[in-house]
């Protein structure tokens, strides 16, 4: 019987049986093998990393609480209930102030005391500045009664002021003639800006009568020789009994009587050089003389 007969190949095909369930469990733990190299291989990286990251740091307090220098502690959550109580108390207290100040009876407007006339009656400023009592202080226009106090003709200028006690103080300053001019009616009063304000029956002594075409503040010419008077010095100035302007450039004085009865002139010119012109007139009247002409301070003359 050959080896190639039957018997063998039966042999063979047995053993091949017998060889398969052996075969498949090396190759299922081959693949067990290399799928736990291929998983180790895939970790080995992310370990690395994670060895070589530096753990994070913890700061070490005392037991006194205090953090060491350099160390910034943990800031508390901010609440906003404080900020918020604190806006409702500031609109409380402002709501109270406004009602005590523009509602309440606290803080009106009790008197009105008149001070710094002279002239004027204080009744008079009373009525025209028309205060009435009761107004809340806050709610008193002062402007108002100011510009009209300030329509009284001998009013300069005036200031309102309110005080806590509930007195609403008026300061009156009064014009101060320093000329006056003839009008049809009677003597008018003059003060330093040319305004005519207060009708009086006759001139005032030791005021000097004012001779313009035309009175106002807005004359040249009455400004003009109104300058000069009010810069006189005070021992030329007593002697003045009058005083004219053709123009601003040609003022005229006229003084008392002199020596020989009779009266003076003086040719003063412009408003310029008020004070050489003084320092040479005084000595050129103690000349005989009826006109000094001191328009030129370099050259004057007496004729």
């Amino acid at each position: 019987m050959s080896a190639g007969g039957p018997g063998a190949s039966g042999w063979r095909g047995q053993s091949r049986r017998r060889d398969t369930p052996l075969a498949a469990l090396r190759e299922r733990r081959a693949l067990s093998r290399r799928s736990a190299t291929r998983w180790a291989s895939r970790a080995r990286p992310s370990a690395a990393r994670a060895a070589a990251s530096p753990a994070p740091r913890r700061t070490a307090v005392p037991a006194s609480g205090v953090p060491p220098l350099g160390v910034q502690p943990r800031r508390p959550a901010r609440s906003w209930w404080p900020w918020l109580a604190a806006g409702l108390a500031m609109l409380t207290l402002t709501a109270a102030l406004a009602w005590v100040l523009l509602g309440s009876s606290l803080f009106v407007a009790r008197s009105v005391q008149v001070v710094g006339t002279r002239e004027l009656p204080a009744r008079v400023v009373r009525a025209m500045a028309a205060v009435r009592l009761g107004t809340p202080m806050m709610r008193l226009d002062t402007h108002a009664v100011e510009a009209r106090v300030a329509a009284l003709p001998r009013v300069a200028s005036v200031q309102v002021q309110c005080r806590l006690d509930g007195t609403v103080r008026i300061e009156v300053t009064e014009r101060t003639p320093v000329a006056f001019v003839h009008r049809g009616n009677g003597v008018q009063l003059v003060d330093a800006t040319g305004t005519d304000y207060a009708t009086v029956p006759v001139g005032p002594p030791g005021l000097p009568e004012l001779r313009v075409a035309r009175v106002g503040p807005r004359d040249a010419a009455t400004v003009a020789a109104l300058t000069v008077l009010t810069e006189l010095p005070e021992w030329l100035r007593v002697q003045v009994r009058s005083i004219a302007a053709a123009s601003p450039a040609d003022v005229v004085l006229e003084l008392g009587k002199g020596r020989g009865g009779t009266t003076r002139e003086i040719r003063w010119g412009g408003v310029e050089e008020g004070e050489r012109k003084a320092a040479i007139l005084g000595p050129l009247l103690t000349q005989p003389g009826r006109t000094y002409n001191v328009s030129s301070p370099a050259l004057p003359t007496i004729a």
